[in-house]
């Protein structure tokens, strides 16, 4: 996940800057797991239990990882659960989002705003989710978590399945 969060990436007037930074200040006091939360909103990331072990990773393309070969891959005696279609109340189509903002002495500001007008004209309506990204100071940024989570809200499929760690 860290080597992710250094790659560098374009930014459109031809500078580059890591992919994600997190800055932030931990508070003891809070829960391991809301700290947890703040490290990860910054970059897409996600918790994953595989084989006991607790990893994470973050929003980026990539390939995968493991296939799903046979049946004994599955355990059986955990649950299965599939939705093949989402309800309308799920879907997502534009993402409003603040971040702190250096250039405004690191106040809380709003990023441009990422739609998509096609997808609203589908759904009849523009649903939106607004997103606080406090541990993240760089526009840019922002803006790519906010179209990353305006996309995971277009995926109609979704599915929760326990596989044996090899």
């Amino acid at each position: 996940a860290a080597n992710a969060c250094d790659e560098s990436v374009l930014k459109k007037d031809s500078i580059t800057e890591k992919r994600y930074t997190c800055n932030c200040s931990i508070n003891t006091s809070d829960t391991n797991r809301a700290n947890l939360e703040k490290i990860l909103r910054s970059c897409g990331g996600f918790r994953v239990n595989s084989g006991g072990i607790r990893k994470i990773g973050v929003a980026v393309a990539g390939t995968i990882v493991r296939a799903i070969v046979d049946k004994n891959d599955f355990i059986a005696s955990e649950p299965f659960t599939y939705t093949s279609k989402l309800s309308g109340d799920n879907l997502i189509n534009a993402v409003f989002g603040k971040f702190v903002d250096p250039a405004s002495g690191y106040q809380i500001s709003s990023a441009p705003p990422r739609i998509s007008l096609v997808d609203e004209a589908s759904d009849g309506e523009r649903k939106a989710v607004n997103i606080t990204y406090d541990s993240v100071i760089s526009q840019t940024q922002a803006q790519r978590l906010m179209e990353i989570s305006r996309r995971l809200g277009r995926y109609q499929g979704t599915g929760k399945v326990r596989l044996r760690g090899h």
